[in-house]
């Protein structure tokens, strides 16, 4: 895991994003390299929805609109060419071109990718959410207005960006995956041609974007994207890990982790599990199934750290032996992954590996750390440094939530305000707490990594983090921290409508996302999404609304959303003006 602690008075911030400067500015810097475009300062929040400091609507909580009779593009289209005034467009027929449409619950998602001359912008889409009638739920909108281009010439071919990018990376080594796109990379209403240059390598641990410029072949950002969390045989795993199930506390009656060795107490915590449709050709049985497929893709590999196969079923193992961590890993993605997807019934699994999400439960060259990988990997991996990360099933589902929140928006994963490390932290809890070891009068109700955690590596994160800061001012920049609000808001909310309406509408919400999308657009969208799907009632929703906005002072959270109610007030084709 990220080792980033609880409370902002004891923060040890680390960065996914590596920039080539720190300084920021709407120009470009003395050697030509970009600046990071910095979040919107100055936005404020009306009942319609987030506006950024000209009054251009981000996020349009209550849209007011339906739609002719047309298909889902065209009536998408025709609430922004109707909104295009509020929302800040200049030509939204020639400026967005369809990227994808999905179906999030009863809804349909219609999202444009922006382009300027031809060209697409990067990380830059709007998503219109609509109702089968027409009506338009809510609106995702990430346009960049673009005053200037400050270089217009493609002077660099594709195979010197990849060449550049690699070496920027310091890398020697063939690329497990390379792609690049030219796209604008808008800072400040400036944009810039740049090839974005996409690569996971065996020697640099990550996923990485590297930003080149196409007329001058200069590096100009390098980024992170890893997000870092048929037949049935048997295994011994934690449930969900042995601090809790033996509600235990760390460093006493022999509860420490002993540099990974065979401690009595920690063997004992161990309990057989079924493990649900594994492999088995020509005669081997191996941990592949159709929600969770073993991979060792990153470093160390072979022997010991290889992926399993075995001439029978069982892979049960004492928790000091590497194959514990395989089977443990593999028990807990197939088990959250069939309750998001066939109890729930909510669609949210990879675009590739025919669905399975790839796992490596001894990677990052055994650090401290684990990722989740997204792109055209969207693959997990744990690191085994101080208690190992594969143990802890909140560290298994805190990446996994990384993917769920990837692939419900499309490629929309958002990290403004913490978002996707709140979401990580939320299902994480969810399931841990779906084991009821710990009530709410135990302080660890309300720990993350129980046991990776809140002990002598590091001091894990919390879940009543809403008792300490006042949105939206949430304590650091970093992602971690402000992302213990989202995860502490909707707990509370879970507990008032229990773990199957909240987890289903958090799915439902953030699938109305994007990759511009904070806190409080998010808080909207699980609302909007509650009143615009069936298995919710008013009560249900009112529960959601009440948690996220009654306020520190009654144990709440100060969102600044709306609670969806009936006005009669729906306007076709147009507006109230």
């Amino acid at each position: 895991m990220n080792r980033i602690t609880a409370r902002p008075s004891h923060l040890a911030i680390a960065c996914a994003l590596v920039l080539a400067s720190a300084a920021v500015s709407a120009k470009r810097l003395p050697d030509g390299r970009l600046p990071e475009p910095e979040e919107n300062a100055t936005q404020r929040y009306t009942t319609r929805g987030s506006l950024d400091a000209n009054g251009r609507l981000q996020a349009v909580y209550s849209p007011r609109y339906v739609a002719k009779p047309a298909g889902v593009e065209m009536q998408a289209r025709e609430y922004l060419r109707a909104a295009r005034y509020d929302l800040g467009l200049v030509d939204p027929d020639a400026e967005l071109v369809l990227d994808k449409i999905r179906e999030v619950g009863a809804l349909r998602v219609v999202r444009f990718q922006q382009v300027y001359q031809g060209v697409p912008v990067r990380d830059v889409q709007i998503d219109v959410s609509l109702a089968a009638d027409g009506r338009v739920v809510f609106v995702a909108n990430g346009y960049r207005v673009i005053d200037d281009a400050a270089s217009k010439r493609v002077v660099v071919s594709d195979r010197d960006a990849r060449d550049s990018a690699r070496a920027a990376l310091g890398s020697n080594r063939a690329p497990d995956l390379e792609q690049s796109e030219l796209v604008w990379w808008v800072v400040d209403g400036k944009a810039s041609l740049v090839y974005d240059v996409r690569l996971d390598v065996a020697d640099v641990v990550g996923y990485w974007s590297v930003l080149v410029d196409a007329a001058t072949g200069a590096v100009l950002r390098k980024q992170d994207l890893a997000a870092y969390a048929a037949t049935n045989g048997t295994a011994t795993v934690f449930i969900p890990d042995p601090i809790s199930s033996a509600r235990a506390t760390y460093g006493v009656g022999g509860y420490v982790d002993s540099n990974d060795t065979d401690v009595a107490v920690l063997n004992a915590q161990r309990a057989n599990v079924v493990l649900h449709d594994i492999d088995l050709t020509a005669g081997n049985y191996t941990l592949a199934g159709p929600w969770a497929l073993c991979s060792a893709h990153e470093s160390p590999s072979g022997g010991i750290n290889a992926c399993p196969s075995r001439a029978n079923a069982d892979f049960s193992s004492l928790r000091a032996d590497q194959l514990f961590e395989f089977a443990n890993v593999y028990h807990h993605i197939d088990t959250a992954m069939r309750y998001y997807n066939v109890t729930l019934g909510v669609a949210v699994r990879p675009s590739v590996n025919a669905g399975s999400v790839k796992f490596d439960p001894h990677g990052l060259n055994n650090d401290d750390n684990s990722h989740y990988e997204g792109g055209g990997l969207q693959r997990l991996a744990f690191g085994d440094g101080c208690v190992d990360d594969a143990e802890d099933a909140d560290v298994i589902i805190h990446e996994l939530g990384h993917g769920l929140h990837d692939w419900i928006t499309g490629g929309g994963l958002s990290q403004s305000q913490g978002l996707s490390e709140g979401t990580g932290d939320y299902f994480a809890s969810t399931y841990s707490r779906s084991f009821a070891h710990w009530t709410p009068v135990d302080p660890q109700y309300f720990w993350m990594f129980h046991w990776d955690g809140h002990n002598t590596c590091w001091n894990g994160r919390i879940t009543d983090y809403h008792t300490d800061v006042v949105y939206p001012n949430l304590g650091s920049p970093s992602p971690h921290i402000p992302g213990q609000y989202w995860a502490s808001c909707n707990l509370l909310a879970h507990d008032a409508i229990g773990r199957d309406k909240m987890d289903r509408a958090m799915l439902l919400g953030l699938g109305l996302t994007n990759s511009g999308s904070n806190q409080a657009d998010a808080a909207q969208a699980v609302l909007n999404a509650m009143d615009a799907n069936t298995g919710f009632t008013p009560s249900d929703i009112h529960a959601v609304f009440d948690a996220y906005t009654r306020g520190q002072a009654a144990n709440g959270c100060n969102y600044p959303v709306t609670e969806p109610v009936d006005e009669g007030l729906i306007f076709r084709n147009g507006f109230d003006g």
